[in-house]
């Protein structure tokens, strides 16, 4: 059995020193549940950046770091401490730990049945997540946000969208639908001008491990087709403000970073792809992730090089006129 196979369930024995070894590399806002711990990096605010899958494969993305390549918690140590390789990564991890490269502690083989899984990993899709019950929004006030209408987001479109409010969070929440038309998750954007200083998250999903979905796909399937293209946004509420220009053929990855799971879902709507990520990713970065798709099929990229938008802007953040000479400029990637 190899190294790494060893270290990673080793770890999954022992989650108590993967928290104790994320905050020595400086992560902070360390959280866990009983299917994942979440944290922010060292030099980042966003505490959920960081999503560590308590699976025997210790399975883990970093959200916020669009060049991250890893997959599991031996590749954010060797990203973390700028290791070389991933031997340096395993090596190290023992090291912390206090095991002996030949020690009996790491001698766990695991199940047959592991094995299995582990040779699967890279082609075998999630478990569709738990579906919520179709009255579960009923329980938020019908009440939508006055600060995104005065954005350009009308009352009627938060509403066609499900947006409600949470009182007891302090939060307008609105729901997430997966590729089967299933509510899956609800998410919700705080209200609290100070949510820095209360160290909360500015957007939160209400339930965790429920999987990734393209925000907008379901409802948008045919609108894909008809257009025969996509755009393909960062937060949800490009998708809701798009919808105002007239254009419906969206989705919201909710991220800068485009999962292997997100990438199969994009490549089966069978369209042309737009990346339209915010102003605050480089073009190198939004190239890197327009490179997993290109090869399959045609992906163009919206790029603001005349600085019409502010440095934290979605491309339809400064209007209808705006958006509209991004998209007419929009590169293609090979």
């Amino acid at each position: 059995m190899s190294l790494g196979i060893q270290v990673k369930y080793y770890l999954y024995n022992h989650t108590g020193q993967i928290i104790s070894m994320l905050e020595f590399l400086g992560c902070h806002d360390i959280t866990e549940s009983s299917r994942e711990i979440r944290c922010a990096v060292p030099d980042g605010d966003n505490t959920t950046s960081v999503c560590i899958t308590l699976n025997e494969f210790l399975s883990t993305s970093v959200y916020t770091r669009p060049g991250y390549r890893g997959k599991d918690i031996i590749s954010l140590v060797q990203y973390l401490k700028r290791f070389k390789t991933a031997t340096e990564a395993m090596r190290w991890i023992l090291q912390y730990c206090g095991v002996e490269e030949d020690s009996q502690d790491i001698e766990l083989y695991p199940s047959e049945k592991f094995l299995m899984e582990l040779r699967r990993y890279d082609t075998q899709d999630e478990t569709d997540p738990e579906e919520l019950t179709e009255d579960y929004m009923l329980q938020y006030e019908d009440r939508q946000s006055p600060e995104w209408d005065a954005e350009g987001i009308t009352i009627e479109t938060q509403k066609k969208y499900g947006v409600r409010y949470d009182p007891q969070r302090k939060r307008y929440v609105f729901p997430i639908y997966d590729h089967k038309g299933r509510l899956i998750n609800v998410r919700g954007r705080t209200t609290l001008p100070n949510y820095k200083e209360l160290n909360i998250p500015k957007y939160l999903p209400y339930f965790t491990g429920k999987g990734m979905v393209l925000y907008g796909e379901y409802e948008h399937r045919q609108d894909i087709q008809d257009a025969g293209s996509v755009i393909v946004f960062e937060g949800e509420k490009s998708v809701m403000l798009a919808e105002e220009y007239g254009f419906r053929n969206t989705v919201a990855v909710g991220t800068c970073s485009i999962s292997d799971k997100l990438t199969k879902r994009l490549l089966r709507l069978k369209a042309d792809i737009i990346l339209a990520f915010d102003k605050g990713i480089s073009f190198s970065d939004v190239y890197r992730e327009a490179k997993k798709l290109s090869q399959f099929t045609n992906v163009y990229a919206i790029y603001d090089r005349s600085d019409l938008l502010n440095p934290k802007d979605a491309p339809v953040d400064q209007g209808w006129l705006v958006w509209d000479i991004l998209y007419e400029n929009r590169k293609r990637i090979y």
